[in-house]
């Protein structure tokens, strides 16, 4: 059945591709609890829907919006039930968001290739629209404002001077 979905790839339109992907993943994840059948336990449930959690947040990490009750409704469960799944991995559903958006700003900022974009536009970029706040999250998690964080990765060859 994937293989004759594959084959028919290029007939979707270009609002339905994650509709799509997130609907595989579902399909592959029913397949696999069908398979494990008795030996399927609630921890490979909370451990799917986790997953699948991750995803939405990554497809969607530069959404200013993005939150704990999008998610839940992307994964078809309450918020509370998402709370939980964060919980059992020690940490909560926002901390996760920031820390992706953190990890993402951070790339940004030792990329030669964004060096002639704004630090602020960099954290707007990931979510962050108060740039003051992302400067304040961003030095708590990196020792360093953003600003500092850049210049202090940069490498700047030094031209040795004939010295006689």
């Amino acid at each position: 059945m994937l293989v004759n979905l594959a084959g028919h790839i290029d007939e979707v339109g270009d609002s339905h591709p994650m509709r799509l992907a997130d609907n595989v993943v579902d399909l592959i994840g029913t397949l696999y609890a069908s398979l494990l059948g008795e030996h399927a336990d609630a921890s490979d449930s909370m451990r799917m829907l986790l997953t699948r959690a991750k995803m939405f947040i990554a497809r969607h990490l530069d959404e200013p919006d993005l939150g704990p009750e999008a998610i839940a409704a992307a994964c078809y469960v309450s918020t509370g039930y998402l709370h939980k799944l964060f919980r059992a991995e020690g940490m909560s559903v926002g901390r996760y968001i920031r820390e992706r958006r953190l990890e993402q700003c951070r790339r940004d900022l030792l990329d030669p290739g964004s060096r002639e974009v704004a630090v602020s536009a960099i954290g707007a970029r990931w979510g962050f629209a108060d740039a003051a706040h992302f400067s304040r999250v961003f030095k708590t998690s990196y020792g360093l404002a953003p600003r500092e964080y850049r210049l202090s990765r940069d490498v700047i060859p030094c031209a040795l001077s004939d010295v006689s």
